[in-house]
């Protein structure tokens, strides 16, 4: 794992990102995100500063192949698979409060094991192809915000995990992901 400055670990409040300079660069190897996928993370929102602040992006190159979601302005989120579906939930995101918020291949978005969008068509999945680059924080493409947020965990799940599998990991975050940090207690 590569931090972009500063360690911005905190021992209590796990990865704090300040939304300008601050992202991660994850250590995933070898990671086939083809198919079904859940990424999910335990987070709180603390500001948002621009619409499009990248909350994580996996990518070859700016707008290759990327896999991504966004926090905007007015706290909706975004989804995004290129080649795949691009789905947005109103009023996902919350400022100053902790929730597990996950996104799942077919196209659905969670906040707390809660669905808060309609994925208008059932999906294909994410689309096979190569990615190199594995952002937390951040984006390949330089115009794109940074994510101002606390990180508790962050978890990659090469399956489309239930709204129950989901609700379970605001808890504990089990069920075998296929890479996974923890930030803080």
């Amino acid at each position: 794992m590569g931090f972009s400055t500063s360690n911005p670990l905190h021992p209590i409040d796990g990865l704090v990102l300040n939304g300008v300079d601050q992202y991660v660069l994850l250590d995933i190897e070898n990671a086939d995100l083809i198919g079904n996928l859940t990424v999910a993370f335990r987070a709180t929102q603390l500001s948002a500063q621009a619409n499009y602040e990248r909350v994580f992006e996996f990518d070859n190159g700016c707008a290759s192949n990327s896999i991504f979601a966004d926090v905007y302005t007015d706290m909706r989120g975004s989804w995004q698979v290129y080649g795949g579906h691009s789905e947005l939930a109103n009023n996902f995101w919350e400022l100053n409060v902790m929730h597990t918020y996950a996104f799942v291949s077919d196209g659905t978005m969670y906040r707390d094991g809660v669905l808060m969008n309609n994925a208008h068509v059932q999906r294909r999945g994410i689309p096979d192809a190569a990615r190199s680059h594995f952002f937390l924080g951040a984006s390949s493409c330089p115009s794109i915000h940074k994510w101002h947020a606390s990180v508790k965990w962050f978890g990659i799940w090469d399956v489309a995990l239930t709204a129950q599998q989901i609700s379970s990991l605001s808890m504990q975050p089990v069920l075998d992901p296929i890479w996974f940090m923890r930030f803080g207690n």
